[in-house]
C-alpha cells in the first residue's frame, strides 16, 4: 500500500516543495523497512494526510486507476491520440471495430 501511495505522490507531485526531500526519504524508509515503530507510522500518516487533505474519494479512485494503468496511458500518449491525426486514427479504429461487431451479429 505504501508503494502505491508513493507512486501517487511522485506522479501527481502532491508534495510541497519546502520539505519534499525529507518527506520522500521518510516514506522511502517506511516502504523499504518492515520493522518500523509506531511513531514512524503516525508520522507517515500525518504526512499523507497533509498531502491528500483536499482530495475526495473520487479523486483517489482516479489517481489509483492512473497509477495502476500507467502503461496504457503511456501507450496512448505515444499513439498521439490527442492530436488531430491521432483522433482521426482513433475514430477509424473505432469505426472498423463497430463494423466488425455489427457483422458478427
Amino acid at each position: 500500500m505504501l508503494m502505491l501511495l508513493w507512486n501517487v505522490l511522485k506522479k501527481f507531485d502532491l508534495l510541497s516543495l519546502d520539505n519534499e526531500e525529507e518527506i520522500i526519504s521518510h516514506l522511502r524508509r517506511l516502504s523499504d523497512d518492515e520493522n518500523y515503530l509506531l511513531r514512524d507510522i503516525i508520522q507517515a500518516y500525518q504526512i499523507l494526510q497533509d498531502c491528500f487533505q483536499n482530495i475526495t474519494y473520487q479523486h483517489l479512485q482516479l489517481v489509483k486507476t492512473v497509477v495502476e494503468y500507467s502503461n496504457v496511458i503511456e501507450m496512448m500518449k505515444k499513439s498521439d491520440l490527442y492530436s488531430t491525426y491521432g483522433r482521426r486514427r482513433f475514430q477509424e479504429l473505432r469505426d472498423n471495430l463497430t463494423t466488425q461487431f455489427q457483422l458478427q451479429e
